[in-house]
Parts: structure tokens; C-alpha cells; sequence
């Protein structure tokens, strides 16, 4: 019985001793697990609070210098974002058009200690490429350090892809957890591919064939044309084109503002025109009387259709052609009205009439006296007339003198430019007629020399002259003073007495 009391009680001594070696236990557990959380996250610090301990702190490994073997300090780990590459795996062939394929990409985080949440990639193709998923964005598993995830997508080739270099661009967007909190990052990456381009043989057994053109090869219009007149615009035009036919041909004719079509549409029709093949066309025109004198500008429009192989097109093709016009000179000078008589060795006058009935004004108008052969002298035989508007009227004038007696002619020599600057030339003869003077160069000689019929002849006609004017005057002066006589005596005296006797006078008194 005592026995059993002893082992009762050893019993309850190591039951009470258990209680804390257990609790002691948790606690060592507890701190070393808080202290490998804080090793892998490397957000805190822990020091202990005794005065001697001492910190050391390396960026890459974690190192912890106490004096205390019952203290406990921990650096944090350095940290860097993380880099990811996008790249594909190689193709097994090169895809041709028309063809599908499945392309893999591969995404590497080439972090040490960082991981990437779960992101999301866009995918967009080049122009010949096309995506067969049901969509253009997928799944990106999330990455831990150093670590791969493969994304596979489905691709087809579009039959007429001319270009053997193809892409596709990816765009990822994903997420990981720095110091600073949650970052997001956008990357995007091109990835490029090679495809064999769509082949060149059905198109060289369809070459599409040159487009016909429909040119002017000709025309003519019958010379220079005066504002005013009519004439025939005659045209040739020509298909290009060595094997294929314009079709529907519609060709339009614009005068312009000088030119009118006169009994005729402007408009012309032709079925057709083989290849090689000309055409010609006559088309009445008139020139209008405000035509442009430097010419005329007509604009010649085709409108047509072509069939090359089964396709029909529309084709056009436009020339513009240009008519010279003049305008007629209406610059008139006209010779002088009355016949030029003077007298040998006196100054006779000369005046031309000019009218300027143009549409337009000449220019640099100047004349000249020409008398070569004639016995004449002019003191200024050249005059500048200047410019001459439209409408307007004048005289030209020269003064000269005949130096013998008898008929003669000079000419009046007149330069103009018109309204093309081309230069002009008239010449206008002039005849004139010149009496002898009767006090001629001979005049120093004595009088004898005159004959004495012509002398006396016209000494009688100066004397009856004067006689006959002496003659009137007297004739005048008599009959006034004989009007004023007979009105004076008619007249009765102011102071004569009628009351007074009067005394009579005869022939007997003295």
C-alpha cells in the first residue's frame, strides 16, 4: 500500500511538471515561426532592446550580430521588379495561305523573388493573319520567380496575303505585390513569324490589260480666223489601246466664251472604236465678235467604256485645242478732202483724217512726209502721235512749202502697232499744185524786165478799182448832206413871232 501511495505521487509530479515544459514549447515554436515569416517577406526588422546589442545589415544575404546570445535581428531582403520576356517556339512549317496553324507563346518571369498575379494577354495579328478563338484576350496563370507559362493560340493564314512577313502583338497586363503595394504593368511585345506569300501564277494569266486611251491624233480649222466669220473645226482622234475596243463612246465639245457650235449639238456618238482605229468628226463653229484675240480655247471630253476579259470598265480622256482670231484693223486715215493749191514759196497745210473704229486701240502711231523727188521744204516732216484708243478721231497735219510752180506729190508715211504688238505700214500719196508767185526769186530786178502788157494790165485794175471805191464814198457823202439840208429847212424857227409884222425881201435888195 505504501508503495502504491509512492507511485501515485511520482505520477503527480511529473503531471504538474508537464504543464509548463508544454507551454514552453508552443512559445519556442510560435517565435520561430514569426521569425522565418519575417526572413521570407523582408518587411521588418526586429532588435533586441539591451544597449550593447549591434546591427549589420548586407542588401543580397541577411546577416545578425549580437552580444546577447538571447537576442534575435533580422535585415530585410532587397527588392527589384521583376523583368518579363514574351517570345514564341518555333514553327513546325512555314504556313502557307489559307493555312491554320497553332502558335505557342511562352511567358518567363526572370524575377528571383518576385511573383506575378494571374494577367490577362490581348493578341492582335498583322493584316494577313486572322484569329480563330472565340476571343483576342486570354489567361495568363500566375508566374512565380524564374518561372514559365506556355499560352497557345490559333491562327489562320488569309488567301491572298501577299507579304511573307507577318506579327502578331501581344499585350499583356499583370500585377505583383513591391514595398510601395499592389503595382500593375502593362507590357507589350511583337512577335514575328514568316509566311509563304500567295503565288504570282494566277496572276500573270490575268494581267489586267492597259486601260484604251482616246486621243486627239489631228485638226484643222482652215487658217487664221477673223472675229466674226464661220468656219469647220475638223478633228481625228485615235484608240490607243493594240488589242482591246472603246465601247459606248460619248465625245463632248466645249467652245468656250470666244467660239459657238452653229447647227450642231455639241455632243457626239460612236458605238465603238477598234484598236488602232481612228475617227473623224466636223463640227461648224463661229467665232464671237468679243473673241479673245490671242485665241480661242476649245476642250475636247471622251466618255467611254472598255471590256477587258470579263470585266467592263468606264474610261474618259479630255485635249483641249486653240484656234488663233484676229481682229480685223479698222484704223482708217483718209487722204486730204479738198485738192491742195497754193502759191511757189508760200506755206501750204496738209491734214490727213484718221478714225480708230477697232475694238481695240493701236499704239506708237507716228508719220512721216516723204518728198524725195518733190521741190519742197518742211521744217518738221516726222510727228508722234502716240497711242490711239478705240473710238477715237483726229487729223494729221504737216505745213510744207512748194519751192517751184507747177504739180507735185509727196507721201504720208504711217506706222502703228496693233493689239498684238505686230507693226503696221501705210502710205498715203498726196498730190499739189503750186501757181507761180508773182514775186518770184527774180524779184531784185529792175521793173523794166516785167512785160508791159501784164504791167499796165494790172495797173488798170487797181486804178478802176480804186476810182470805183472813191466813187461809192462820194456818192454816200453827198446824199447825207443833202438828207440833212432839206430836214433843216422844213424845220420852223423856236423864236419866230407870229403876232409881229415881218419884213419882205425881194431880188432888188442889196
Amino acid at each position: 500500500m505504501k508503495r502504491l501511495h509512492n507511485l501515485i505521487g511520482i505520477l503527480l509530479c511529473v503531471v504538474l511538471l508537464a504543464v509548463p515544459l508544454r507551454a514552453f514549447a508552443e512559445e519556442e515554436q510560435d517565435a520561430t515561426e514569426q521569425s522565418t515569416e519575417q526572413k521570407t517577406e523582408a518587411t521588418t526588422t526586429t532588435t533586441t532592446t539591451e544597449p550593447e546589442t549591434t546591427v549589420f545589415v548586407v542588401p543580397t544575404h541577411p546577416v545578425i550580430t549580437t552580444t546577447s546570445p538571447s537576442v534575435v535581428t533580422e535585415a530585410p531582403l532587397s527588392f527589384e521588379p521583376p523583368i518579363v520576356r514574351i517570345t514564341r517556339e518555333d514553327l513546325v512549317t512555314t504556313p502557307k495561305p489559307k493555312d491554320e496553324f497553332t502558335m505557342t507563346v511562352v511567358f518567363h518571369n526572370y524575377s528571383n523573388n518576385v511573383t506575378l498575379k494571374t494577367g490577362l494577354v490581348t493578341f492582335e495579328p498583322s493584316e494577313g493573319l486572322t484569329m480563330e478563338e472565340n476571343s483576342a484576350s486570354m489567361v495568363v496563370p500566375a508566374l512565380g520567380p524564374d518561372d514559365v507559362r506556355y499560352v497557345r493560340i490559333k491562327l489562320h493564314v488569309a488567301e491572298k496575303a501577299q507579304t511573307a512577313n507577318q506579327s502578331v502583338t501581344a499585350v499583356y497586363n499583370y500585377s505583383y505585390k513591391s514595398p510601395e503595394g499592389l503595382q500593375q504593368v502593362e507590357y507589350t511585345e511583337k512577335l514575328l513569324l514568316t509566311i509563304v506569300p500567295a503565288s504570282d501564277k494566277s496572276e500573270s494569266t490575268a494581267i489586267v490589260s492597259a486601260t484604251p486611251n482616246i486621243i486627239v491624233t489631228g485638226y484643222d480649222y482652215g487658217g487664221t480666223i477673223a472675229a466674226g466669220d464661220t468656219f469647220t473645226l475638223r478633228l481625228q482622234f485615235q484608240n490607243t489601246s493594240k488589242k482591246l475596243t472603246a465601247e459606248n463612246i460619248v465625245m463632248s465639245v466645249d467652245a468656250g466664251t470666244g467660239l459657238s457650235i452653229t447647227a450642231a449639238s455639241n455632243t457626239y456618238y460612236y458605238a465603238s472604236l477598234g484598236a488602232g482605229k481612228t475617227q473623224s468628226q466636223t463640227i461648224p463653229m463661229r467665232v464671237l465678235a468679243n473673241a479673245d484675240p490671242e485665241g480661242a480655247k476649245i476642250d475636247i471630253n471622251f466618255k467611254y467604256q472598255y471590256v477587258d476579259g470579263s470585266t467592263r470598265s468606264d474610261a474618259s480622256a479630255s485635249e483641249r485645242l486653240s484656234v488663233p482670231i484676229y481682229i480685223p484693223d479698222r484704223f482708217t486715215i483718209s487722204p486730204p478732202e479738198m485738192d491742195l493749191i497754193g502759191t511757189q514759196n508760200e506755206e501750204l497745210s496738209l491734214s490727213l483724217p484718221y478714225n480708230n473704229k477697232s475694238r481695240v486701240g493701236v499704239s506708237n502711231v507716228t508719220a512721216e512726209l516723204l518728198f524725195d523727188d518733190a521741190a519742197v521744204f518742211c521744217e518738221q516732216p516726222r510727228v508722234n502721235l502716240g497711242n490711239i484708243e478705240s473710238g477715237k478721231s483726229g487729223s494729221i497735219d504737216f505745213f510744207f512749202t512748194p519751192l517751184e510752180a507747177g504739180n507735185g506729190s509727196v507721201t504720208v508715211k504711217i506706222t502703228y502697232e496693233d493689239e498684238l504688238m505686230q507693226e503696221k505700214e501705210r502710205e498715203i500719196p498726196v498730190t499739189y499744185s503750186a501757181e507761180e508767185s508773182m514775186m518770184d526769186a527774180g524779184f531784185d530786178e529792175p521793173m523794166e524786165d516785167m512785160p508791159e502788157e501784164a504791167s499796165s494790165g494790172l495797173s488798170w485794175v487797181k486804178i478802176a478799182i480804186i476810182a470805183g471805191a472813191v466813187l461809192v464814198v462820194v456818192l454816200i457823202v453827198v446824199l447825207i448832206v443833202r438828207k440833212r439840208k432839206k430836214k433843216k429847212a422844213a424845220e420852223p424857227a423856236i423864236d419866230f413871232d407870229w403876232g409881229s409884222p415881218q419884213e419882205v425881201k425881194t431880188h432888188e435888195d442889196p
